[in-house]
């Protein structure tokens, strides 16, 4: 299963805007800095999150992005919905020529459990929301790093 790279820098930016969501606004240059990705990739990942008003921005001297509504109503798959087509979660072999294939059922079979599995990644993005993670990083931040030698 394979998602892009956009998906996963527009949900790491959006929960470090969950984790300060008390907050308020948080540049953009802050985040950048923080999760270590260039400003201008970040300004690119607002524009489809905007769009799905999924944060709001505020300008100016002390301007920045803010979630629009609390952790707990966003789901990770509102996340990511916007960056993926709707094949893009599983990956297929689409240069096989159906005209050549000998037993289109094996076929059959196997893109619609490519198809199920699709529905379900999207099931359970669905049911994961930013306040999971929000509390998951916390617990992270408790628990601290653990090195094993």
């Amino acid at each position: 299963m394979k998602l892009t790279l956009r998906s996963y820098w527009a949900v790491k930016f959006l929960l470090y805007l969950a984790i300060n969501f008390e907050e308020g606004i948080v540049p953009l240059k802050k985040a950048s800095n923080v999760l270590g990705i260039s400003e201008k990739y970040l300004e690119q990942l607002v524009i489809p999150l905007k769009k799905e008003n999924l944060i709001r921005s505020s300008r100016g001297a002390s301007g920045g992005y803010q979630l629009n509504r609390p952790p707990g109503k966003i789901s990770v798959w509102e996340i990511v919905a916007p960056f993926e087509t709707s094949d893009a979660f599983v990956e297929k072999n689409s240069e096989a020529k159906k005209e050549e294939e000998k037993d289109p059922e094996i076929r059959q079979v196997v893109e619609e459990m490519y198809y199920d599995l699709q529905e379900e990644m999207k099931k359970s993005l669905e049911k994961l929301d930013l306040n999971k993670l929000c509390e998951d990083y916390q617990n992270k931040k408790q628990d601290g790093f653990m090195y094993y030698i």
